[in-house]
This record gives C-alpha cells, structure tokens and sequence, in this order.
C-alpha cells in the first residue's frame, strides 16, 4: 500500500488495496490524522444496496506500536466519558498538539 508523505490534521488518504484476495478485505486502506494528532487506520468498502446503488462502508482503527516499534492496529475502543472526563481529555491534547506544533515550526 502506498503511504501518505505529509501528514496534516483532520486529512487523510487511502489508496485502492491491490492485496485483497476475498470480499471481506477492503476495496481501500489508508490512514488520516485527528486534530489531537491520533493517527488512525482506515478500510473502506465498496458495496451495493438491493437496487444496485453503490454506497461506501467504512471501519477506523486506530494505529498502535508495540514495544518494537512494529505497527499493529487495533479496532477504537468506545468508552462514555462524563462531560469532565472528556473536557480533561480534550485540554491535554490540545496542549500536546500545541506543544507539537511549536515544535514543528521552531
């Protein structure tokens, strides 16, 4: 699969799978970044409703390494966040995505 040689904030990119072997495999695989910097795999499926219109399936996952730096990915898991569970998260990622940014552009 080709990869993406920029990545920017909420972009991604997939590409047509040219290994998949059965219908179950993905159509297109790719990956996007979030804002918060989560890179997140993507699998998208071409399909057919009963009158034979097209329409797209998609399934996001997000992209891990494990201690060896090889990259496995893992289904996101859902969690319900009370409203001070997710405004503490959304603080320390925007702080981590603002550090990042200073980073990039120091």
């Amino acid at each position: 699969m080709a990869t993406q040689t920029t990545e920017y904030p909420n972009k991604g990119i997939a590409f047509q799978n040219e290994a998949k072997l059965s219908e179950r495999h993905p159509d297109y695989q790719g990956n996007f970044i979030m804002e918060d910097g989560f890179k997140h795999s993507l699998s998208i499926w071409i399909k057919q409703d009963k009158n034979g219109k097209p329409f797209l399936t998609v399934s996001v996952g997000t992209i891990l390494r494990d201690n060896d730096g090889i990259k496995v990915s893992a289904i996101s898991p859902v969690k319900t966040l009370t409203a001070d569970e997710y405004a503490a998260i959304m603080q320390d990622k925007a702080k981590a995505a603002k550090a990042k940014a200073k980073e990039l552009h120091s």
